[in-house]
């Protein structure tokens, strides 16, 4: 009877799954020709809000995309696994009904060993792109740093700002109510003044308004 268990078993959707994969490589692809370009469009020691926003934009979608990519890969090792537990029994079994170095158990064995390779050829992928989120989300973490610090520095400035336009509305404060007061003294120091005239001083009412436009002048 033929031995043929390990070349039989498959799992639902391997096909699709390298479509996808091939999908998001391709796209990560095109997000690094455009962080690329978005670098390179300003300055190097250039940290305007304008080139940490359009950093942002790109690196957010680069995350999402690697997210992607973890979500299919760690979906993949499971089914993976339990083909690898299952080319495990058949090759125990395989050796003990057959011997080992059988034909059968040799066959069961090299099934065994491919998809050991398959299995650890996803672990590393999914290792590569734990690398990158971490690289991407350390990134994000400088650039979110750089928008506070930008921040801060803006509120320190308008606080400056509103704190000299403060000292200068208190200097025209201060110089309309002396004026104020000047003028308020001045009134009295007039009224003082016109009603002694007018006590010590007989004269009509044209004369008398001679004399209050002469004291108002001096």
């Amino acid at each position: 009877m033929s031995y043929d268990i390990g070349p039989r078993i498959s799992i639902a959707g391997e096909a699709e799954f390298r479509e996808s994969v091939k999908k998001i490589n391709s796209e990560m692809k095109a997000l690094n020709a455009e962080m690329k370009s978005v670098t390179s469009a300003y300055d190097e020691n250039d940290k305007s809000a304008s080139k940490l926003n359009d950093q942002s934009m790109v690196l957010t979608k680069q995350i999402e995309n690697q997210k992607g990519k973890m979500s299919l890969l760690t979906q993949q090792y499971e089914k993976q696994k339990a083909k690898l537990d299952v080319l495990e029994k058949a090759l125990k079994d395989a050796n003990a009904q057959f011997g080992e170095g059988s034909k059968e158990a040799t066959k069961a064995q090299v099934a065994y060993n491919k998809q050991a390779n398959t299995l650890n050829a996803i672990s590393t992928n999914i290792h590569t792109v734990t690398s990158n989120l971490n690289k991407m989300n350390a990134e994000m973490g400088n650039i979110n740093s750089a928008r506070l610090q930008q921040f801060a520095d803006d509120a320190k400035n308008a606080g400056e700002h509103l704190e000299n336009t403060g000292k200068k509305m208190t200097v025209l404060s201060t110089a309309i109510t002396a004026g104020a007061a000047y003028s308020a003294k001045a009134l009295i120091d007039y009224e003082s003044a016109f009603a002694g005239v007018e006590k010590t001083v007989d004269g009509t009412v044209e004369e008398l308004g001679k004399i209050s436009d002469g004291i108002r002048a001096m």
